[in-house]
C-alpha cells in the first residue's frame, strides 16, 4: 500500500494470489497459527522461478514501453 500510495482490499489481494499460484508463479503452503497470537493457521506464498522470470519479462516489456512513449515527446 506505501509503495503505491493507494489501499488494496484482502480479498482481492488473495484472488491475485491463487490466480498466481495456478500459473505456477506462485506456491504456497499452510502454517501454524503463530505463538501467542492463537487463531487459525497461515498460509504462506513462494515465488517461484517461473515467477521470478515472468517479473523480469513484464518489467523489460513496460520499459521498452516507457522508452517508444519517451521517443515520442517533442
Amino acid at each position: 500500500e506505501g509503495l503505491v500510495g493507494r489501499t488494496a482490499a484482502p480479498a482481492a489481494v488473495y484472488v491475485t494470489l491463487r490466480r498466481l499460484e495456478r500459473k505456477g508463479l506462485l506456491t504456497s503452503r499452510m502454517a501454524p497459527p503463530a505463538e501467542g497470537k492463537g487463531g487459525r493457521p497461515r498460509r504462506l506464498f513462494r515465488v517461484e522461478k517461473k515467477g521470478v522470470e515472468t517479473l523480469r519479462a513484464v518489467r523489460d516489456d513496460l520499459r521498452r514501453l516507457w522508452n517508444g512513449i519517451e521517443a515520442l515527446e517533442p
